[in-house]
């Protein structure tokens, strides 16, 4: 067998593998849409939002380790006496999610991880009044995915967060 023949049939092997470990990593974007447990400093404050950007990796069948950066925002009327502010959280996350088949087309997931946090308050204008340290926290969530398309989802979750800052 000719050195060429070696050396493509190597190749050939190669790349298979790297596409089968390719079947293992899964990056996600998702929007957030959030409520406080408790109010802050008597201000009101309205429904969050914001988004979640993750990368997971599949250890084992059904169970992933995932790491994600996060941005929330939330608005009220009288933070600290400021008037109208706007109170920023962001940060890092870190955990395990495991996935249950239900079908070949649905699942649910319960995920649990830790959350390293920063949070800002800002007035209307853009000024600073706070900024705390990053701080740690944990997080609790469940949810259902949905895939369709081959390599697209859909993965509503609910989570619980919680930090001390």
């Amino acid at each position: 067998m000719s050195h060429l023949k070696i050396y493509l049939i190597l190749l050939l092997m190669t790349a298979s593998l790297a596409g089968y470990s390719q079947e293992k990593w899964t990056a996600t974007f998702r929007p957030d849409l959030n409520f406080l447990t408790t109010d802050l400093s008597n201000s009101n404050t309205k429904t969050g939002y914001g988004f979640e950007v993750t990368a997971s990796y599949s250890v084992v069948t059904n169970l992933e380790i995932y790491t994600g950066w996060d941005w929330n925002q939330f608005k009220g009327d009288e933070f600290l006496a400021t008037g109208n502010s706007t109170f920023k959280v962001s940060g890092a996350s870190f955990g395990l999610r495991y996935l249950h088949p239900i079908s070949s087309t649905l699942r649910y997931n319960i995920m649990a991880g830790v959350i390293l946090d920063k949070m800002k308050m800002e007035t209307s204008s853009g000024d600073l009044i706070a900024d705390s340290n990053s701080d740690l926290g944990w997080q609790l969530g469940t949810g259902i995915t949905y895939i369709f398309g081959g390599n697209w989802q859909l993965q509503p979750e609910i989570r619980y967060r919680f930090f001390s800052t």
